[in-house]
């Protein structure tokens, strides 16, 4: 071989490696840099199963919304996860496009969680006092609802089979889009099989629940049924709307420890046996 072969051989060896270079440095930087208003669809999500026995605790954390309590909000998910709590979460769509960063964070989460629907604005009214779907006919229902779905087919490629009403109200022409659009489970407030049995907080009292007092109401829930279903929002663990580590380790932590030290099981609605209400 020439010393003008070598050479050529060898500045052809330094061109592909400094293209592979370029191409993997690339890909790189798009995966570290990417602009937090794109949506970046790249999962380590590990999943968690969930387990229903005659003793099955399902986590109903209603409120998941755009540029509200988002750091709160994705703690209750990791810490759920790292203790393997499932979570059924809640979701209001409007304006959730818009938030790409908890996209990104719901679509990173998606094997560990159920979503459901929360509504569509959640507010009605002046002073959001009024329920959203509390007088609806089923065709205003059916416009609202299947615009939320279309919001949430964003975030995940699961059916949506769950229902939670805003202010835990709704119509019964909601009741029939519903039952009309495929949904399954209905959890609201009442003596439904799926309405919500305990809380986090008493707006009555407005007041936190203890973790034990909790506890205690899924205990006497299980004397009659096999689901005790837990009500819970992210606001209920900050102060206005930023996150209180004491509130958080106090009574989200600290319910999350108990139910497991009564070795209670979990799972989402979805893979409860679904029953017309």
């Amino acid at each position: 071989m020439t010393t003008y072969q070598k050479n050529s051989n060898a500045l052809r060896l330094v061109g592909i490696l400094t293209v592979f270079a370029v191409v993997v440095g690339g890909l790189i930087f798009m995966t570290h840099s990417a602009n937090d208003n794109d949506v970046v669809e790249i999962s380590t999500c590990i999943p968690i199963q969930g387990v229903v026995s005659n003793k099955t605790v399902v986590l109903r954390v209603d409120d998941i919304q755009a540029y509200s309590w988002s750091s709160t909000t994705k703690l209750m998910v990791i810490d759920a996860g790292n203790l393997g709590i499932p979570l059924t979460l809640g979701v209001i769509p409007a304006g959730l496009q818009d938030d790409k960063e908890l996209i990104n964070f719901l679509k990173s989460q998606e094997c560990r969680v159920e979503f459901a629907l929360h509504g569509f604005t959640h507010y009605s009214g002046e002073d959001g006092s009024v329920p959203e779907f509390g007088t609806l006919n089923k065709d205003q229902a059916l416009i609202s609802i299947s615009s939320g779905l279309d919001i949430l087919r964003t975030v995940t490629v699961d059916p949506i089979v769950t229902w939670i009403p805003p202010l835990n109200v709704h119509s019964k022409g909601t009741i029939a889009a519903l039952q009309e659009l495929g949904f399954k489970y209905l959890s609201t407030e009442g003596v439904g099989v799926f309405d919500y049995d305990a809380a986090t907080f008493r707006y009555d009292k407005k007041a936190l629940v203890s973790p034990d007092k909790v506890v205690e109401t899924c205990l006497t829930t299980f004397e009659k049924s096999s689901y005790c279903i837990i009500m819970l929002h992210p606001q209920d663990f900050a102060d206005g709307l930023e996150h209180s580590q004491e509130k958080y380790e106090r009574y989200y932590l600290g319910l999350l420890k108990a139910l497991k030290s009564e070795g209670f099981t979990f799972a989402r609605f979805r893979q409860l046996p679904s029953e017309t209400q």
